[in-house]
């Protein structure tokens, strides 16, 4: 191995007056180590010193016979040397100077590297080794450590370090054991305490920040950014008692139910979102949707049954809860029949109540209530039908259950002069009423509304190319060209009443409306999209 010259090679060992130390030991180790490692007299490596080496008469390093000699060491490796009296003890228990992490003289070999050499181990278990000497102070506790043996490369930190005649050291590895294959070790660069990551008052941390385990802060801690295992932030600081975290109280974002198309009795599919627990302190994040049928027991994932207990009952009101796995956090969702879903699945304890559902005399699905969760507010686009050739009816399906539905009308074109009707369904659209009984509008003032109390019809005036409306109530996204939008205002059930605007009115049903259908009664609606939102207020 390639050798270079100590630092110390070749100096003269004074005392404090200024004579040589004479006869004095001169010990070297592996930096950081109590393992000696032998320099040589030449630089092949040939001739090795003592360790210790004595000193002359004039303090330099020489050999037995007196004569002073060059040190030089290994390359890649920095050492530790030692000054004692000549009387001390090997090793030296009143050292007089000591010089640390020496590297050799233009040792372009040496890289900074996170993990030491250390001594060689000692096969103990499966989580402990031993090392010759007292190594306590640099195999210290909460040290990470670098271990090779038969199975590769493990990590860990030790737990235990005990000095007899050998130092034992426990470890608590990442993953996996040690085995009697254990051949190598090396400690962490930085020391379990005292080290040099900031640490303290006025520690500021900006940007994301994930902390999977216990985090320990200071005093003034910005915690700009931090997030915690679950999406929450921390709301102070509250010393020995630990950090407080909470979540947006009742926050919820996304998650809109609504009855499955293929097995609309049964079946409800739950829409990607987030939303606070029950509890608000843990965020509750779904990024796949979930279908889960409520005549079959809870099964976790998607298509899979739902009831948290009993089975699906006639004409009951079910709370639809999103739940929290204790094990990986990953979320489901499911029926009970309790508000606080007391009879939640074994092994799931964070939930979320989000809609009611409630079923018929068959025991089928009935409807889904949004007002059991949080205040929501706004519409949301629900469906869009464009139409650019001639079509005779439009029928629109009121999909979900919301507090109200709009349908706007836009660009509407006609192949002939005729009156737009609005009619409705309460049988998922195998018939559509049609007598004069079944609308209830009030009377307006715009002679393109023709509003006719006396028989309860709502219609609206077409003509061949736009349909034109001068109440502003009914009017929005005005062009150059006057192709206007028209809307009609409805509510899906409920008691007829004339109090919700200029123009607007209610369907005049004793049951739930399923179906909209809008037609010309005097040809075809060749052109026109018509929007349907459902509105929460």
């Amino acid at each position: 191995m390639t050798q270079y010259v100590n630092p110390f090679s070749g100096r003269q060992f004074l005392d404090a007056n200024g004579d040589p130390y004479v006869g004095a030991k001169l010990f070297s180790y592996l930096a950081g180590t109590s393992t000696k490692t032998t320099l040589t007299k030449d630089q092949a490596g040939v001739s090795s010193h003592t360790n210790p080496i004595i000193l002359n008469a004039r303090g330099e390093p020489a050999d037995a016979g007196g004569v002073s000699y060059p040190m030089w060491q290994s390359g890649g490796i920095t050492v530790d040397l030692v000054l004692a009296p000549s009387t001390d003890s090997d090793p030296p228990l009143s050292a007089i100077s000591t010089w640390e992490d020496l590297a050799g003289i233009n040792d372009a070999t040496l890289t900074i590297d996170e993990w030491v050499a250390g001594p060689t181990p000692t096969f103990i278990s499966t989580t402990s080794f031993s090392l010759v000497g007292d190594q306590t102070s640099l195999f210290h506790v909460g040290r990470r450590l670098k271990l090779l043996d038969s199975g590769g490369t493990d990590y860990g930190v030790i737990t235990v370090s005990a000095y007899t005649s050998l130092t034992t050291i426990t470890v608590v590895l990442d993953s996996g054991a040690l085995d009697s294959g254990l051949s190598s070790v090396s400690y962490g660069l930085l020391a379990a305490t005292d080290h040099s990551i900031p640490t303290g008052a006025d520690l500021n941390w900006t940007g994301a920040h994930d902390f999977a385990g216990n985090v320990n802060l200071g005093a003034d801690v910005d915690l700009a950014g931090v997030e915690g295992n679950d999406g929450q932030v921390p709301s102070v600081n509250v010393g020995s008692s630990g950090m407080v975290w909470w979540a947006p109280r009742e926050y919820i974002n996304g998650l809109i139910a609504t009855i499955n198309t293929t097995d609309s009795d049964h079946d409800i599919d739950l829409g990607v979102g987030e939303c606070a627990d029950s509890t608000n302190t843990k965020i509750l994040k779904l990024t796949s949707g979930l279908t889960k049928q409520i005549d079959a027991t809870h099964a976790e994932g998607t298509d899979q049954g739902g009831m948290f207990t009993g089975t699906v009952a006639a004409d009951t009101t079910y709370y639809f809860h999103i739940i929290r796995k204790d094990s990986d956090g990953s979320l489901d969702a499911g029926y009970d029949t309790s508000a606080t879903a007391a009879n939640i699945p074994t092994g799931y304890t964070d939930y979320r109540k989000l809609h009611e559902v409630t079923t018929d005399a068959s025991a089928n699905i009935h409807h889904i209530n949004y007002g059991a969760v949080a205040t929501r507010t706004g519409r949301e686009v629900l469906s869009e039908t464009i139409i650019s050739s001639a079509t005779t009816n439009i029928d629109i399906s009121l999909v979900g259950n919301y507090e109200k539905y709009i349908i706007e009308y836009s660009r509407v074109r006609v192949s002939s002069d005729g009156i737009l009707w609005a009619r409705y369904s309460d049988d998922d659209a195998s018939t559509f009423k049609t007598g004069a009984s079944d609308y209830v509008i009030p009377a307006g003032t715009s002679s393109e509304i023709i509003l006719n109390p006396a028989t309860f019809t709502a219609t609206l005036s077409c003509y061949s190319g736009t349909i034109t409306i001068s109440n502003k109530d009914f009017v929005s996204g005005v062009t150059a060209s006057g192709l206007l939008s028209v809307v009609y205002s409805g509510y899906r059930a409920g008691t007829p009443s004339t109090a919700d605007g200029t123009n607007s009115g209610v369907f005049n049903v004793a049951s739930d409306v399923t179906d909209v259908r809008i037609k010309n009664s005097a040809g075809n609606i060749t052109n026109g999209i018509f929007t349907l939102y459902g509105l929460h207020r």
